[in-house]
């Protein structure tokens, strides 16, 4: 069925523990649509490492409100991790009485990871990613960084990445250039993705308190140029800042870092192509470079 009036759904899960989750799915509603609900139910969960017993659960439409809603609790929850990233299809109707005006069809990974306080955290357990730039690494073999437990950092990601991201179970952290690109449309594709746990944002309004709304599951990160360290002020949408360092020098002004209640990762660039094992290697040299400063986040190098 070709959708006849524009219908994009957003899918995101609420907050999770081990006996069960919701997950939402959220659509615009123009004045047209005031007299319609969402229906449809979520299937899974399916995965190609392991055998699985899917279920399905249905969706409930919550009425009245300024967008379109409905939500459904998984009970016993299969978390997407690199170990096991377990994928939930999310099948949904926009209907008017018995009529079918719409449908779409999403996939949702149950992610667990946020920022608590000044560090990450997955599934309720601090969490330092290490991570390398696609650009910087020889080779682009998506099961390399699985088996070195890497985190890609890309822009632009391209469809079979994504896909194959989501697949494997290969964290991606994706920089948006705001000078170049529609910020709450890039966040709001890039939602779609289980693999997409970090969007790095550059020169988007610092009030924008809105884009925080846009992908509910993905992490917010302000990009910090070095020389705006010592007096970088968060933005309202930022959940972790991504902090450009090169030598201990640079943190002159580490006590400035330290101060936020952000988590702080770290970045450095580094002049040469890597294979994964090597980008791992650097990760953590960068990690050792600041242990006597103290402690990041995170740590990638690009």
């Amino acid at each position: 069925m070709k959708n006849e009036i524009e219908f994009d759904p957003a899918v995101f899960h609420g907050e999770l523990t081990v006996n069960r989750g919701q997950v939402f799915v959220r659509a615009a509603r123009p004045t047209e649509l005031d007299d319609c609900a969402l229906h449809g139910y979520v299937h899974g969960p399916r995965c190609e490492l392991a055998h699985t017993l899917p279920a399905k659960f249905t969706l409930q439409d919550l009425g009245a409100g300024p967008t379109l809603l409905a939500r459904t609790t998984i009970t016993d929850p299969c978390y997407w991790t690199s170990d096991l990233p377990q994928l939930y299809e999310v099948h949904v109707e926009l209907r008017r009485g018995t009529e079918v005006l719409a449908r779409e069809q999403r996939m949702i990974g149950l992610r667990g990871i946020g920022a608590r306080d000044q560090r990450l955290v997955r599934e309720g357990k601090a969490w330092i990613p290490r991570g390398v730039s696609l650009a910087s690494l020889s080779g682009s073999d998506v099961t390399a960084l699985r088996e070195h437990l890497l985190v890609g950092i890309c822009s632009s990601p391209p469809l079979d990445l994504l896909v194959e991201a989501s697949r494997l179970g290969v964290y991606l952290i994706v920089y948006i250039d705001a000078t170049q690109q529609d910020v709450a449309s890039t966040l709001h594709q890039l939602a779609r993705w289980p693999a997409v746990m970090m969007a790095v944002i550059r020169g988007a309004d610092s009030a924008a308190k809105s884009l925080t709304q846009i992908a509910p599951n993905v992490i917010l990160a302000q990009h910090a140029p070095a020389r705006h360290l010592s007096s970088l002020q968060p933005a309202a949408w930022a959940s972790a800042i991504v902090a450009e360092v090169s030598a201990i020098d640079s943190l002159s002004d580490w006590n400035s870092l330290v101060k936020l209640s952000l988590p702080v990762l770290a970045q450095r660039q580094v002049d040469q192509q890597l294979s994964a094992e090597d980008a791992r290697s650097e990760c953590d040299r960068l990690q050792r470079d600041f242990a006597s400063v103290g402690q990041f986040a995170g740590y990638w190098v690009s």
